[in-house]
C-alpha cells in the first residue's frame, strides 16, 4: 500500500470532524442580513466661504474667481432675483463641500430678512429667497432720546426696520 493513502484517510477525517464541530450546535447563529449592511457614510462636511464685494466689482467676475459658470449661475436665479444687481459691501457666502473646490450654493441677503439662495441641481442652477421668520409678541422699550432717535432705539436693542416704523409716526 502506497504510504499517502493513509495520510489522505486522516485528512478527510480532520476535515470531517472540523466540518462538524463548525456546524454543530454550539456554533453561534449567523448574523442577520441588517446586521451586515454598511452604514452609509456620513454627509460631507459644508464650509462657508465669505466674499465682501469689492466697489465696481461685477458678478460675472466674482463667479469667475471661484469657478462657476457666470451665465448658469446668473439664468438661475432671474426668476427670483437678478444677481447682477449685486452691491459693494455686501457680502456673498458659497457653499463648498469637504473635499471639493467649486462652490455648490450661494447665498446672497437683500436685505434683514430675506436672502437669495442659489444652488446647483446637476448642471442647472435654480434659485428661491429664504425668509425669517418671527415669531412676534407685544413688548414694551422704554427709552429717553438724549441726541437722536436712532441713536437712543438702536441702543435699546431695536432693529433698522423698527426704528424707521417708529420714526414714520413722529
Amino acid at each position: 500500500m502506497p504510504r499517502w493513502i493513509p495520510l489522505a484517510v486522516l485528512g478527510c477525517v480532520v476535515a470531517a470532524i472540523t466540518y462538524q464541530v463548525s456546524n454543530g450546535s454550539d456554533a453561534p447563529p449567523p448574523l442577520p442580513a441588517a446586521n451586515l449592511t454598511p452604514k452609509p457614510p456620513p454627509p460631507p462636511k459644508v464650509f462657508d466661504v465669505l466674499h465682501t464685494i469689492a466697489k465696481g466689482e461685477t458678478l460675472g467676475t466674482i463667479l469667475g474667481n471661484v469657478g462657476l459658470p457666470v451665465n448658469a449661475v446668473h439664468q438661475g436665479s432671474l426668476p427670483v432675483y437678478d444677481l447682477a444687481k449685486i452691491r459693494a459691501g455686501r457680502t456673498i457666502t458659497f457653499k463648498i463641500r469637504e473635499g471639493e473646490s467649486t462652490p455648490f450654493a450661494i447665498h446672497y441677503p437683500l436685505d434683514e430678512d430675506n436672502t437669495v439662495r442659489v444652488t446647483q441641481a446637476g448642471e442647472e442652477w435654480t434659485a428661491q429667497i429664504d425668509t425669517i421668520t418671527y415669531e412676534t409678541t407685544e413688548a414694551i422699550r422704554e427709552f429717553s432720546v438724549a441726541s437722536t432717535l436712532w441713536g437712543a432705539a438702536a441702543e435699546a436693542g431695536l432693529r433698522a426696520g423698527d426704528i424707521a416704523n417708529i420714526a414714520s409716526v413722529f
